[in-house]
């Protein structure tokens, strides 16, 4: 776990098949209500590609509820080669799971527990949100991949 500043850059990663279809999304502000789409990456070494650029170091674990109160962010460092390590092996897991189960092999009540994320919140210890921001609109345009207005915009 480690101390967090409030202006660095936090992205929102959605996973739409595993890690073959990411859709990356830039918080805005410190509460992450405000998000700008970056755009779609394809396959693992890019999503590990284009975490590097941004400068993540760490993801982020969710609890509570902002409006009561109640709200906790923990954040946990591992590198982005470790962060798509630690995904593909838990998408591996699941689908393992899944044929085990449509064999009709009973589960056990951790292995009945067990899902990977569907979303994922990252974050950079060092870079801060525009920054970070800048550099992943850059990883995407320099793959000639269309750059999105609201990205533009927030740069404005």
């Amino acid at each position: 776990m480690t101390m967090t500043r409030v202006d660095n850059l936090r992205l929102h990663l959605t996973f739409f098949d595993e890690l073959k279809q990411v859709q990356v999304m830039g918080a805005r502000n410190r509460f992450g209500l405000s998000l700008c789409k970056l755009g779609l990456i394809s396959g693992k070494d890019a999503l590990q590609e284009a975490l590097e650029r941004a400068g993540v170091d760490h993801y982020i674990t969710c609890t509570g509820d902002l409006s009561l109160g109640t709200f906790k962010a923990t954040y946990y460092e591992l590198s982005p080669k470790r962060i798509v390590e630690t995904l593909e092996r838990g998408f591996r897991k699941a689908q393992e799971l899944e044929s085990k189960f449509l064999d009709g092999v009973e589960l056990t009540d951790e292995e009945k527990q067990f899902a990977v994320p569907n979303t994922l919140w990252l974050y950079s210890s060092s870079v801060q949100t525009e920054d970070g921001l800048k550099r992943v609109h850059d990883w995407f345009r320099e793959r000639g991949l269309e750059a999105k207005p609201s990205v533009q915009a927030s740069r404005a």
